[in-house]
């Protein structure tokens, strides 16, 4: 949408020129994958698809043909230790990037305008204050067999000691950072730790030479889904790089996201998952949700998270009667 433009009219000429040479397609699907090409990677299609009064598709990106049919084809790894969440939120941001500069607002992101590695302008990040609760309460949601790192233990080097490959779902509750023109300075922020090195950025070059089995990774931050494009191959961001690292899908934020209604917007995707629905079906009645709760106010949140990858995985740890509370490690 152009800056300062109505949504409403941006919608309507998107539909012109993508939508309407394949409504009829489209009006009898209950499912799209959807591969964009160019700029079409920072539309929100399914917020599109309703705009143009075609609702109830369940949506997912793929990067590309390659990348779709890697991911459909690559072994399945079952663990017998496996469990369901691992969740990380509520980082103490106060503690670090001390600064006389001004906090900046109470998204998930970092200004747009300003690097987080620009020197001349020294990053003071807020607490985000509902990350914490919302990575508690999806744990409770999804079950006792949840991992929550939290505070002071929502660590880069605890997160590393995790066994990654056991977790069905990873999710992170954090501020991000977007960097369109280097791309490898992307980050996820969490708690940095002098003892071991770790300075708290979880970029795209670590998060590639970690693994996963088949995960399905939930940024619930901002900008995840920002970086250049890559040719037919998509484009170079977070959720490529976790993609490389084995994970099947990845939620993503086309842009930066409210922290309140983030919160709901998770709460109710885990309430879904657990009822047995896929991810992508999952994202998508939680948004319907969200939307019909708080009106056009919610959808710049809502419209910006998208499932990319495979959105058809359910989980399999499904919910339990609750017998403890969600451990930390």
């Amino acid at each position: 949408m152009r800056r300062g433009g109505s949504w409403r009219s941006s919608a309507s000429a998107l539909h012109q020129a993508v939508v309407q040479p394949v409504l009829p397609l489209v009006k009898t699907a209950t499912r799209l994958i959807i591969v964009p090409d160019g700029t079409l990677h920072v539309v929100p299609f399914d917020t599109l698809l309703g705009a143009a009064d075609i609702d109830g598709v369940v949506t997912s990106i793929s990067p590309s043909a390659n990348v779709f049919f890697l991911l459909r084809t690559r072994p399945q790894t079952v663990h017998s230790d496996a469990r369901a969440l691992l969740a990380i939120g509520g980082v103490p941001y106060d503690r670090m990037f001390s600064s006389s500069a001004p906090t900046l607002r109470a998204s998930r992101s970092t200004d747009d305008a300003r690097g987080f590695y620009d020197a001349s302008f020294p990053l003071a990040l807020p607490v985000l204050a509902t990350a914490q609760q919302e990575v508690l309460s999806i744990a409770r949601t999804v079950g006792p067999s949840s991992v929550t790192l939290v505070g002071d233990e929502a660590a880069e080097s605890r997160f590393k000691a995790q066994d990654l490959r056991t977790f069905e779902i990873v999710h992170f509750a954090v501020h991000a950072v977007a960097d369109p023109k280097s791309p490898e300075r992307a980050a996820l922020v969490l708690l940095d730790d002098p003892a071991t090195g770790d300075d708290g950025l979880l970029q795209p070059r670590e998060i590639a030479r970690m693994r996963f089995s088949n995960a399905v990774v939930v940024l619930s931050a901002c900008d995840t889904s920002v970086g250049p494009t890559i040719g037919q191959e998509g484009v170079q961001n977070l959720a490529r790089a976790f993609l490389l690292a084995g994970a099947q899908s990845v939620v993503t934020t086309l842009w930066s996201v409210s922290d309140a209604t983030s919160m709901a917007l998770m709460r109710g995707f885990y309430e879904n998952l657990t009822m047995g629905q896929d991810i992508a079906e999952a994202l998508a009645n939680a948004k319907r949700l969200v939307t019909g709760r708080f009106g056009p106010n919610a959808l710049p949140t809502v419209s910006a998270f998208q499932v990319v990858g495979l959105g058809d995985h359910r989980l399999q740890a499904r919910r339990r009667v609750p017998t403890a509370a969600p451990r930390t490690n």
